[in-house]
């Protein structure tokens, strides 16, 4: 049976009359309670995982704490139920489970998993689940630091060729300091058209880099990378293998950052993989930018940055190149490829967000969807009244500010615009326009009346940054305020240019 991802984006668990849920709480329960309640809440994961049915849908509530040896955890840790979720409290990551030795903390071995709202220290291995059979594995809101995988989820013997397994799995909003491994069966004989298919969404990934491993016959793991950092890796970014006849994954990035990693940024090791790259940026990485090593593979490339890479490709088999920015001049030319500088703001920080006034800005008609940082693809970003999308992996901005600041705190603004002109920040305390104005210089989303905050010269591709003082009014808390620039510009019709707006709400 094939759980599709609808189920996985819910609450899974909870479904009429399908969870039953548990407490535990390190500094108030007792294990000799009846984990029913918070009230009732067990003292140690361990002893809720010797209480809780095996069978049926479960739901253990781990209340804030640190959860460790010395507070009678017993490490690893394993979950053989049916359907268990574990989830810390009010979407925040206040619960700890803290495990210094060398074996694995959290082990799954039943049918569907859970992990929400958690931070994991590990000496070694955060969560390993393998599953038996079909299933699923939903990750949200964890931070997993360990010396070793940190996330490992495996499809493991589906029973016999006559069963396949899919398993389906899914992790959003979360940081994973250590590797990041998803793999299929490693039984050769048993392992026949098995799936194991992983999207990643939103999470950073530092220290080990992600590995997407096939084994077994006619085997595919699939894994989808989604406005991710993948970032300072000992080895390689991300690494495709597999092991066994007719088996063959399938990676897909898109909206991410691969970078700063010691091998190669992207590798692919083995004929029948496919690779698909799509408004990412792939640059600083020592060796390869990407590497396809198989003649017997296909890649594709959309809309992207490969820059300052050791080789920027290395691609055996099958290339589909298009609008993209290959920094080695390789492909420049054919299919709106160029290769220019993308002006990082501060690649050496890891910032690969894009300088003004670059050829990979603006540079994709018809763009849709966001950026790795949740900003609407297909922004002018060249203030020449004509919106497009970016290159790489950044939509710029042509004005950025925090959407909430402090009454009696500073709230930093940037403004990007045409080195050596000048552009006027302008304030009004109001909500921005749900329609904006039709002006020679393009949509004015800011209301009337408003006030002229500074004007300033620009100096750099680099954007001006500029700080406003909010008052310490209380009687401010709650009020909007929005922010727009007008900015010269030799691209635009008018000679100036409206840029991105901005509402800020006061908070306290």
């Amino acid at each position: 049976m094939k759980w599709p991802l609808a189920i996985i984006a819910g609450s899974f668990l909870h479904g009429a009359g399908l969870a039953d849920d548990f407490y535990v709480d390190v500094t108030h329960g007792d294990n000799s309670n009846a984990g029913t309640s918070t009230s009732e809440a067990w003292r140690t994961i361990t002893h809720s995982m010797e209480q809780i049915p095996l069978v049926g849908a479960h739901t253990l509530h781990v209340l804030p704490g640190t959860y460790s040896v010395g507070t009678g955890e017993i490490f690893p840790i394993v979950m053989d139920h049916q359907t268990v979720e574990i989830i810390g409290v009010n979407g925040s990551c206040e619960t700890t489970i803290e495990n210094s030795g060398f074996l694995g903390t959290l082990v799954f071995i039943g049918e569907n998993v859970g992990v929400r709202s958690i931070t994991i220290r590990a000496g070694w291995s955060a969560i390993l689940a393998s599953l038996p059979g079909p299933g699923y594995v939903d990750i949200e809101r964890v931070v997993l630091e360990a010396g070793g995988t940190a996330l490992s989820v495996g499809q493991g013997n589906s029973g016999g060729p006559s069963i396949p397994a899919e398993v389906q799995v899914q992790v959003t909003d979360s940081a994973i300091q250590g590797g990041l491994g998803l793999q299929s069966t490693t039984d050769y004989d048993f392992g026949l058209n098995d799936t194991l298919t992983a999207i990643v969404r939103r999470t950073s990934i530092s220290g080990a880099g992600a590995y997407v491993t096939v084994a077994g016959r006619n085997n595919r793991v699939s894994a989808s990378f989604e406005a991710c950092r993948i970032e300072g890796s000992t080895l390689n970014g991300v690494t495709a293998e597999r092991t066994g006849q007719g088996s063959a994954t399938d990676v897909s990035i898109r909206d991410s950052v691969v970078a700063g990693h010691a091998a190669d940024g992207i590798h692919c090791a083995h004929s029948g993989s496919t690779l698909t790259i799509e408004r990412s940026t792939i640059a600083s990485n020592a060796a390869s930018g990407i590497r396809q090593a198989s003649s017997q593979s296909s890649t594709a490339i959309e809309a992207s940055i490969v820059f300052a890479n050791g080789d920027d490709l290395q691609i055996g088999g099958t290339l589909n190149l298009s609008n993209s920015n290959i920094g080695d001049g390789d492909q420049e030319g054919a299919n709106g490829n160029i290769s220019v500088d993308p002006l990082f703001r501060g690649p050496e920080e890891g910032d690969f967000r894009l300088g003004f006034a670059t050829g990979c800005v603006d540079a994709i008609i018809g763009a849709s969807g966001s950026d790795q940082a949740g900003f609407a693809r297909g922004n002018d970003g060249n203030l020449d009244l004509i919106p497009a999308g970016d290159m790489g992996a950044y939509e710029l901005r042509t004005l950025s500010a925090a959407d909430t600041a402090s009454i009696g705190k500073k709230l930093g603004i940037e403004i990007h615009a045409e080195p050596g002109t000048f552009t006027a920040l302008w304030l009004a305390r109001a909500a921005q326009l749900p329609i904006p104005n039709s002006t020679p210089f393009g949509d004015q989303w800011i209301p009337t009346p408003s006030e002229l905050v500074a004007q300033r010269k620009v100096l750099s591709t680099n954007p001006i940054e500029y700080t406003v003082y909010v008052p310490n009014l209380p009687a401010l808390i709650g009020r909007p305020f929005t922010f727009q620039a007008l900015s010269r510009s030799s691209t635009a019709p008018a000679g100036a240019a409206w840029t991105d707006a901005v509402t800020v709400t006061l908070t306290p």
